[in-house]
C-alpha cells in the first residue's frame, strides 16, 4: 500500500509540473506572438501547430506505448521536452526569437507530448490496483481543471513580470524535474507488461493500428460508452464553446473581466465533479450514469437558450453572472462525471496489450469532432439568433437520446424474451 501511495503522489507531482509548465508556456507564447506581430493569423497558426501534431501523432504514440517500455517512454519524452526548451533558450540567447522558431518549438513539443501522454495514460493500470484507478483518473481531472484555472493567471504574470527567454529556460528545467520525479514511479506495481526489443517498421505500425481499430469496434461496452462521450463533446462544441462567448461578448456586451469570471466556473465545476465522482459511481453504474449525464446535458443546453423567450433571465448584470456561471459550473461537473468513469471503464475493460492503441485511436476521434462543431456553430451564428443554437441543439440531442434509449431497451427486452 505504501508503494501504491508513493506512485499516486509521484504521478501527481510529475503530471502537475508537466501540465502546468505546458499551459503557462502556451498562454505566454500566445501573448508574445500577438503582441510582437499584431497578427491574428500568426496567432492562429501557433494554435494550429499546437493542435495538429498531437492529433496526428497520437495513434502512432499508442502503437509505441503498447510495444515498448512505458516508463522509458514517459521519462524520455519529458527529458526530450526539457532539452528542447533549454536548446530553444540557447538559440534565442545566441541569436534572436523568431516566429518560425516559435512554430518549430510548438510543433516539436506537441509531438513529444503526444507520446508522453498516451504512454502515461496506458500505464495507469500498472501504477495502482484496479480499485484505485478511478481515484487516479479523478486526480488527473483535478490537475487538468486546476491548471486550466491557474495556468492563464500565472501565464499572464509570467509574461508581465518575467523575460520570455528566462521563462523558456525555467520551463525546460520544469520538464527535467518532472522526468526525475517519474523515474521513481514503479511502472510494474501491478505486474510487468510485454515489451518488444525489435525495431518497429512502418508497415508493422499500420498493421498494429488496424488491429487496434478492429479491437475497439468489437468491444460493445467501449463503443456504446464512446457514443455518449462523443455526443456530449459535439453538444459542447456546437452549442456552448462558440455561441456562449458570442452571446456574452457581442450580444450582452459584458466585458472581458466579467467574461473571464463566468468562464472560470467551468473548470471550477470540473474540480467539484472530480471530487464527488467516487461517491456518485458507488451508487450508479457507468452506463446508467452516462445516460443520466447525457439527458442532463441536453436539458441544460436547452435552458441556455431560454433567454430568447424569457429576456428577463439576463436583464441585469447580476442575473447574467448567476445564470451563465451556474450553467457552466453544472457543465463542468458533468464533464468530470462522464470523463473520469469513461477513462476508468476503458482501462478496466481493455486488454492491456491494446490499451495504448485504444487511447491513441479514440482521442483523435474525439478531438476531431470539436473543430467540426466550431465550424458549424460559427456558420449558424451568421444567420440565426445565438440563443437558438443551444436551444435547438439541446432539443435535437435530447430527442435522439430518447430514441436511442427506447431502442436499446426494446432490444434488451427482446433478448430477455
Amino acid at each position: 500500500m505504501k508503494k501504491q501511495f508513493k506512485n499516486i503522489i509521484l504521478y501527481t507531482l510529475g503530471h502537475s509540473v508537466s501540465a502546468l509548465g505546458s499551459i503557462i508556456y502556451s498562454f505566454a507564447i500566445g501573448l508574445y506572438v500577438l503582441n510582437t506581430t499584431g497578427s491574428g493569423m500568426k496567432f492562429a497558426i501557433t494554435l494550429l501547430v499546437s493542435f495538429l501534431p498531437s492529433m496526428l501523432m497520437t495513434p502512432f504514440a499508442g502503437v509505441f506505448a503498447d510495444r515498448f517500455d512505458k516508463k522509458k517512454i514517459v521519462v524520455s519524452m519529458d527529458t526530450l521536452n526539457g532539452l528542447l526548451f533549454i536548446g530553444f533558450f540557447v538559440f534565442i540567447f545566441t541569436f534572436e526569437m523568431t516566429i518560425l522558431s516559435v512554430y518549430i518549438t510548438a510543433f516539436l513539443t506537441n509531438v513529444i507530448t503526444a507520446f508522453f501522454s498516451i504512454a502515461f495514460e496506458a500505464a495507469k493500470p500498472q501504477l495502482v490496483y484496479k480499485e484505485q484507478l478511478q481515484k487516479l483518473n479523478a486526480i488527473s481531472q483535478l490537475i487538468h481543471a486546476g491548471t486550466a484555472i491557474v495556468g492563464p493567471i500565472l501565464g499572464g504574470f509570467v509574461y508581465a513580470l518575467m523575460d520570455i527567454k528566462t521563462f523558456i529556460l525555467f520551463n525546460g528545467m520544469s520538464f527535467l524535474l518532472s522526468a526525475v520525479t517519474e523515474m521513481f514511479i514503479d511502472f510494474k506495481f501491478t505486474g510487468d507488461s510485454e515489451v518488444s526489443k525489435e525495431p518497429l517498421k512502418f508497415k508493422q505500425v499500420l498493421g498494429s493500428l488496424k488491429e487496434g481499430f478492429h479491437y475497439i469496434v468489437n468491444q460493445k461496452i467501449i463503443m456504446s460508452s464512446y457514443v455518449f462521450f462523443v455526443g456530449i463533446n459535439i453538444l459542447m462544441s456546437l452549442a456552448i464553446q462558440v455561441p456562449l462567448p458570442y452571446i456574452l461578448n457581442n450580444h450582452l456586451n459584458i466585458g472581458a473581466k466579467a467574461y473571464g469570471i463566468i468562464f472560470s466556473f467551468l473548470p471550477i465545476g470540473m474540480i467539484a465533479g472530480a471530487l464527488i465522482v467516487g461517491m456518485v459511481t458507488k451508487n450508479i453504474k457507468s452506463q446508467k450514469l452516462f445516460v443520466i449525464i447525457s439527458f442532463a446535458a441536453g436539458i441544460l443546453t436547452i435552458v441556455m437558450g431560454l433567454p430568447y423567450f424569457i429576456p428577463g433571465l439576463t436583464s441585469t448584470s447580476i442575473m447574467i453572472y448567476i445564470f451563465f456561471a451556474a450553467l457552466l459550473f453544472a457543465f463542468g461537473m458533468m464533464i468530470s462525471l462522464i470523463d473520469v468513469p469513461f477513462s476508468t471503464l476503458i482501462q478496466v475493460e481493455t486488454d492491456e496489450k491494446f490499451l495504448g492503441r485504444v487511447w491513441g485511436i479514440l482521442i483523435p476521434m474525439i478531438k476531431v469532432i470539436n473543430p467540426l462543431g466550431y465550424i458549424l456553430a460559427g456558420f449558424l451564428l451568421e444567420f440565426v439568433n445565438p440563443y437558438l443554437i443551444p436551444l435547438i441543439s439541446g432539443v435535437i440531442f435530447t430527442i435522439l437520446l430518447l430514441l436511442k434509449t427506447v431502442s436499446t431497451r426494446e432490444k434488451t427486452l427482446e433478448k430477455a424474451a
